[in-house]
């Protein structure tokens, strides 16, 4: 984010590094994939990585989704749900676009998607370019 910092950690702590994306399809039969795809260094060297392996396909992705799930389920009334409201404009944009979206794939018109690979990559890629532009501005 643009002239946002985080400060960093009293020295007792360890900082894990992430980065990630999400990853949304929209599909003709008024359904949406999602997917979270992330890349994480926990910094717990002393753990096994089948543990971290085994953390990061079942229970993170499992409680992210629950909560996500709780957040959609609050929308209405909520301060996004006002956002929504208050400017029309922008949030009806977005609306129209996913509309279109669809009834493009509805009619077999869609245009194809990235696929999980292809955004992984593109995760790589930005994170390559925050990596370079921290780089060029010390």
């Amino acid at each position: 984010l643009p002239n946002f910092t985080v400060p960093e950690p009293d020295k007792k702590y360890v900082r894990i590094d992430i980065q990630g994306a999400y990853y949304l399809e929209v599909t003709p039969h008024d359904t949406v994939i999602f997917s979270q795809i992330m890349m994480m260094d926990l910094k717990l060297k002393f753990v096994p990585s089948f543990v971290l392996n085994a953390l990061s396909k079942g229970h993170l992705p499992m409680e992210f989704t629950g909560n996500l799930l709780k957040r959609v389920e609050k929308f209405e009334g909520s301060e996004w749900d006002e956002r929504c409201i208050a400017q029309p404009e922008l949030y009806g944009d977005i609306r129209n676009r996913l509309d279109t979206h669809l009834a493009e794939l509805k009619a077999g018109k869609g245009h194809g998607v990235p696929s999980r690979a292809t955004a992984a990559r593109q995760v790589e890629e930005v994170a390559s370019d925050d990596e370079d532009e921290e780089q060029a501005a010390a």
